[in-house]
Formats: structure tokens, C-alpha cells, sequence
């Protein structure tokens, strides 16, 4: 029996073609990897629906169909939304933080906006997933967009699945509400009624933390499946590392760099955190490969100005496995409670550079062996950065358990094999599903 799967990913074409010159997430790279896991199967047919702000010449991508939702105004508009708001009175609009780009790009949103009615989202969504003739939607994270796709699989009495990332997908608040009279938005701007909208439309929940999956029960008295995330080890080099070993570039992975890589924040990532343990060990050199996000964040980082701290803005993300492999330690300073699993520790693990996390993220760092907790103490965190680029049996032995656990528990196709399980069963709206789980506790 064939499968039609829609994953619904639209923030994910840096991930499909690196050399579109945009940073990609966690939740992106996921999606993504599932997409061709998936089309790797002979009897799996997969679209993947994206944006981009230019028409995609290349509709078909390692067995993937690519559908397009072409925004070209979309980069422009997002910057001056963060560097102008609205207001009353002539001529509409303050500026919050001054832009040299604004000279050029105030005038051509005004002129656009005669001549090009802008569809919105929803609009444009609607009619691309009328064409796709899935059997089976799927979103990674819950969002607005979430919801939408939710809703408009079980109006075609398809089945909708929704795996859980972001903790605060699930929070208390999301629940809380007393829906539809009111609503909240939560720290990343998205609607909690929109959140509670996709859980109670979906037909089947995927959970990637054991903390989610009590979580989706408790407040909805579904049963999850646990599904942890994947990695395509596949462009990764999981050759066995020593401590002693000369990456090319003068550096050891026993006296390399610290990598730190997330965006500019105050909840989630948390660079400030990372600066934290830098000036703790002025020693140490630290790199921060660190995205768009919270301008004012952003002035205070880089205004902070320590001799051992590198910033680069972007990366490409075909380039990302060699800064990992050459790292000496990767440096994790996420908040669990909003974080679910980054991506990105599986990354760390499987290119055998051991971690340092200011917290555990699923018991991961103690099940497998990669890295070592601060238990949320800075002080305890900067302690075993140093001790670990300075013991060599302890770095190795972090670094060979990391990528022996990631092949055997995280590898794409063992997570295929399990999603393949949920994706084939296409249960009824709401019936309750208690698959096994993917990975050993």
C-alpha cells in the first residue's frame, strides 16, 4: 500500500538548498531529514511545502517534492517590521531602531502595496493544499500554521499529525485558556489558542521528550507516541575521534574551540549564558554561531567585547558538520522549559565532540555518555568546560559514547521505521494511539 505524506515545513528551504544563503533552525533541519527519509522508502510519496522569496527551479530534491510558496517581498518586510511599528498620525509609523536600508525599503513596500494585493498566508496555503493529494499532513512544531494545516486535514477527513517540539507548545497556559473568548500569545508571538486549535484538530501526536508525552496526557487524556529526533548521519563524519587529533587548522580538539551556536535571545538559547562561562574561562576561546533575533540582544552581545569570544552571523548549513567536527566541545546554554530537544546535541554527539549543557535535555548527556550537566549552575558549567579540553581519557570517552549512542538510537532510518508505524495506521480524529516507543529510557 502506498503512502502520500505533506510535511509542512514553510520557514525550511535553507535546509533543502544551503546555498540560498539563509540560517536555518532545528525544527527546519527536522523536518527536512524526515522529508527524505521518507521518499527513501519505495512506497512513500512525499511533498514538502516551503517559502521562498524567488520561484524554485529545482522541484524535486533526493525524491522529495518541493512546493513552493513564492514571498518575494517577505526578507524586506520582516526587516522593517522589526525596525519600524505602527502609529496614529502622519505619516503612520515610528521607527524604532534606524536602518540605512530603510532609505530604499519604506519606498518600495509603499509601492508594491497599489499594485500587488497581497494574499494572505492562510489563502495561499489553502489553495497549494488543495492540489496536494496527501493522505497524511504533518507539521513539526506547534504554531499558527500548525493549526491551519490541522484543521484543514480533518475538513478533507484526512489524517493530521502533530509533532510536538518547543515545550511550550504544550505549556500549562495553552490549556489554561478559555477558548475562543480569549487568548494569550506566548514568548515566540504565537497565538495559544491557535496552539490548542492544532492539538484538539490533529489526529495523531508525536511527542520527541518523555516530559511531552506526560504532558499531552495529563492535559488531554491522548496518548502520544514518544518519537525521538532523527539524524541523517549521511554527510556527517563519524569517523572515531582522540583528543590529540590535528583537524587541519592548527587547532586539537583537546585545545580547540568552544562552539556555541543559537540566536540572539533572552529565554531560549540564552547567548548572554554563553558569555557567562567565557569570562569565566578567559583562557578558552569561544565561537557563537549566532542568528537574527531580539535586536537589543543582539547590540548587547556584540557590544560586550571579550578578546576570547569569536561571533559569526551565519554559517551554511552544508558547512555546518565540519565546524562541529572541529570543535574541541559544543557549548549548550537552551532552557529546558522551552526547548524540547535541540537537534543540534545530536549533531555535536554524532561528529564525536563531546558536550558541555548547562542542563539535560531527556536525560540525554546521562543515557548516552556524550557530555556532562551543570545541573543549571554557570559556575558548575564553565568548571567542566575546562576540565574536559584538558582530560583527554574523559574527552575521548564522551566522544566515542556519543556517536555510538546517536548511530544506534537516532539514526533516520530507525526513525523512519517508527513514523511509518503511525503514518499507515491513519486513525480516526482523536482515537487514542499507545504505539511503543522508539528509544530505550
Amino acid at each position: 500500500m502506498s503512502l502520500r505524506v505533506c510535511i509542512v515545513s514553510l520557514n525550511a528551504y535553507p535546509a533543502v538548498d544551503p546555498a540560498s544563503g539563509a540560517a536555518v533552525g532545528g525544527i527546519e533541519t527536522g523536518a527536512w531529514t524526515i522529508a527524505r527519509g521518507l521518499a527513501a522508502q519505495p512506497d512513500v510519496d512525499v511533498h514538502f511545502v516551503v517559502r521562498h522569496t524567488a520561484g524554485i527551479k529545482n522541484r524535486i530534491v533526493d525524491g522529495v517534492h518541493i512546493e513552493p510558496i513564492v514571498e518575494r517581498l517577505r526578507h524586506v518586510r520582516r526587516s522593517v517590521s522589526e525596525a519600524v511599528e505602527a502609529c496614529g498620525g502622519f505619516p503612520g509609523f515610528r521607527i524604532r531602531r534606524w536602518s540605512p536600508a530603510l532609505i530604499w525599503q519604506l519606498p518600495l513596500l509603499a509601492l508594491a502595496r497599489p499594485f500587488h494585493r497581497r494574499r494572505p498566508l492562510e489563502e495561499t496555503l489553502t489553495s497549494l493544499l488543495n492540489r496536494i493529494d496527501a493522505d497524511v499532513f504533518l507539521t513539526l512544531g506547534n504554531s499558527g500554521v500548525s493549526a491551519f494545516v490541522m484543521q484543514a486535514a480533518a475538513q478533507r477527513n484526512r489524517q493530521g499529525v502533530l509533532w510536538f517540539q518547543a515545550n511550550t507548545d504544550i505549556d500549562d497556559a495553552v490549556f489554561a485558556e478559555h477558548l475562543p473568548t480569549t487568548d494569550t500569545l506566548n514568548e515566540y508571538g504565537e497565538s495559544r489558542a491557535a496552539l490548542r486549535n492544532a492539538v484538539d484538530h490533529a489526529s495523531a501526536l508525536i511527542a520527541q521528550t518523555q516530559w511531552q508525552h506526560d504532558q499531552i496526557l495529563k492535559q488531554t487524556g491522548r496518548q502520544p507516541t514518544i518519537i525521538r529526533n532523527p539524524i541523517d548521519l549521511t554527510g556527517w563524519d563519524t569517523t572515531p575521534r582522540t583528543a590529540s587529533r590535528d583537524h587541519g587548522n592548527g587547532s586539537t580538539s583537546q585545545s580547540g574551540t568552544v562552539l556555541w551556536i543559537g540566536r540572539f535571545d533572552r529565554f531560549h538559547k540564552r547567548p548572554h549564558l554563553c558569555l557567562d562561562v567565557a569570562r569565566r574561562c578567559p583562557e578558552v576561546n569561544f565561537t557563537l554561531v549566532i542568528n537574527r533575533g531580539d535586536p537589543d540582544v543582539e547590540s548587547e552581545i556584540r557590544d560586550s567585547q571579550l578578546s576570547n569570544v569569536r561571533l559569526v552571523d551565519y554559517v551554511p548549513r552544508d558547512q555546518m558538520p565540519r565546524w562541529i567536527r572541529e570543535a574541541g566541545l559544543f557549548l549548550s546554554t537552551g532552557d529546558p522549559g522551552f526547548e524540547g530537544f535541540p537537534n543540534v546535541l545530536l549533531e555535536a554527539a554524532a561528529s564525536g565532540t563531546p558536550i558541555a549543557s548547562l542542563n539535560d535535555f531527556d536525560g540525554f548527556l546521562h543515557r548516552s555518555g556524550c557530555g556532562e550537566s551543570a545541573g543549571g549552575d554557570v559556575s558548575n558549567l564553565a568548571e567542566i568546560v575546562r576540565r574536559l579540553l584538558v582530560d583527554q581519557p574523559s574527552w575521548e570517552q564522551c566522544s566515542q559514547r556519543g556517536q555510538e549512542f546517536v548511530r544506534s538510537h537516532h539514526s533516520i532510518d530507525r526513525i523512519v521505521e517508527s513514523l511509518r508505524g503511525i503514518l499507515m495506521d491513519r486513525p480516526l480524529h482523536g482515537e487514542p494511539q499507545v504505539p511503543p516507543e522508539t528509544c530505550s529510557q
